[in-house]
């Protein structure tokens, strides 16, 4: 019986984290409508990409191109924020430089040697407004064997690695915007990690409260959960988990000494760190642990039924 009791615990423990992380992605997904950061990290990776820091020469024709000036409304101005997309397809970002640049253009009238002499001497030109930028597509060009067709191909795959780099940047950011976050929350309601444990290893009614809760969740899909976090946190409360702060006697009092502020920290950093992992981990550890208990369960129910004379 010790042993479905841990996992009950760490049942108990799983869908908190759960259910905490949904709320914290939640905020997180408003916080990033309102400062757009994803597409301010897009332009700052096309002024390192296209060496244009102020973002007034080429990043502006880019963005004022057709081809990209239609992913988003009103006009690009890079002294304010905007409403600038997130995202540039690949294809429409080569096309619109080669447009830009010349290359586009000046290849229609010309064929075989002379369209690569053409476009050799577009980019070399091109140089007098933006040299590295123009030294990058003749090494492309060079590699495409000054085929335009091949050329594109090269330019998207030069883009794409750029924008590698740019999804690093948001993902640590967002790692940090997370945990704080989570800290946060946690410290909000009083969700310590240490708190928790010890009340669902004391208490069976609360640990059964919230199994029962953690398998109804399971049993949906992952953005079917996401959507009711509500309700699971309802539940949450509903069980009797100690949350929130009190200034009375009682498990989730302010502490009174600086030894059990020490504690009261730890456990609101691990609650923090937990939920930094995110939804979609616990939700797949939620089911994993679901599975083990169905096996577990039977097991211990067929040991303790009496044997028959």
């Amino acid at each position: 019986m010790f042993g479905s009791e841990v996992l009950d615990v760490a049942l108990g423990l799983i869908f908190i984290y759960l259910v905490l992380s949904l709320i914290c992605s939640a905020v997180c997904e408003a916080i990033e409508a309102v400062l757009k950061s994803r597409s301010l990290y897009l332009k700052r990776g096309l002024q390192e990409l296209l060496n244009d820091s102020s973002g007034r020469e080429l990043v502006a024709e880019l963005y004022s191109h057709p081809l990209v000036c239609s992913l988003f409304t009103g006009q690009y101005d890079p002294a304010k924020r905007g409403n600038l997309p997130s995202y540039i397809p690949p294809g429409n970002f080569a096309l619109a430089l080669m447009d830009i640049v010349g290359v586009a253009r000046t290849v229609k009238s010309a064929t075989g040697s002379a369209e690569a002499e053409t476009i050799r001497n577009t980019l070399t030109a091109y140089a007098a407004r933006n040299a590295a930028v123009s030294q990058a597509l003749l090494t492309l060009a060079h590699t495409a064997e000054f085929d335009v067709t091949r050329m594109r191909s090269a330019i998207e795959a030069w883009y794409n690695s750029s924008m590698d780099r740019v999804s690093g940047w948001f993902k640590r950011r967002t790692h940090w915007v997370v945990l704080a976050l989570g800290l946060t929350i946690a410290a909000a309601i009083n969700a310590d990690t240490i708190l928790i444990t010890n009340s669902l290893a004391t208490d069976k009614s609360l640990r059964t409260s919230l199994v029962s809760a953690a398998s109804e969740h399971a049993k949906q899909s992952s953005d079917a959960a996401s959507q009711h976090f509500e309700d699971d946190m309802q539940k949450i409360r509903e069980a009797g988990l100690p949350l929130g702060w009190t200034s009375s006697t009682g498990s989730h009092r302010v502490p009174q000494t600086w030894r059990a502020w020490l504690v009261k920290i730890l456990g609101l950093m691990l609650t923090a760190f937990a939920i930094s992992l995110g939804g979609p981990f616990w939700f797949d550890l939620l089911n994993q642990f679901m599975v083990v208990r169905s096996t577990i369960k039977p097991q211990e129910k067929s040991l303790t039924e009496p044997s028959k004379s």
